[in-house]
């Protein structure tokens, strides 16, 4: 038997943004706590083992604070961490790099100019 290509494991990025930051919405039933069954509704990729990582007290169930704790943006400084500032720089450096090549085209465009 030969394994199928490796399931799409979803980024803290997708968690936070599909789990986390819709909890109200995807706790059908109102408890609090969101099931498997929730969670997949909203990330379909998500593997079992990376929800019983999540699931700390091993209920079965996923509350908002085991996903804060989980994701690390519990804490005084919850809010900077949500930012995933890494995880930005990571997604924007071919960015970055596009603009800072555009700058230096433009910046030499510019001193060919004056010593014309």
């Amino acid at each position: 038997m030969s394994k199928g290509a490796p399931e799409n494991v979803p980024t803290n990025r997708e968690i936070m943004k599909q789990i986390h930051d819709r909890f109200e919405a995807l706790d059908v039933d109102g408890d609090g706590k969101l099931s498997l069954e929730e969670a997949l509704a909203a990330l379909p990729n998500l593997p079992v083992e990376t929800f019983s990582l999540i699931d700390a007290d091993g209920d079965g169930s996923l509350t908002l604070d085991e996903l804060k704790e989980y994701l690390k943006i519990s804490g005084c400084f919850g809010c900077i961490k949500r930012l995933f500032v890494k995880d930005l720089l990571v997604s924007a450096g071919g960015d970055l790099l596009l603009a800072g090549l555009g700058l230096a085209l433009l910046g030499a465009a510019t001193l060919r100019r004056r010593t014309l």
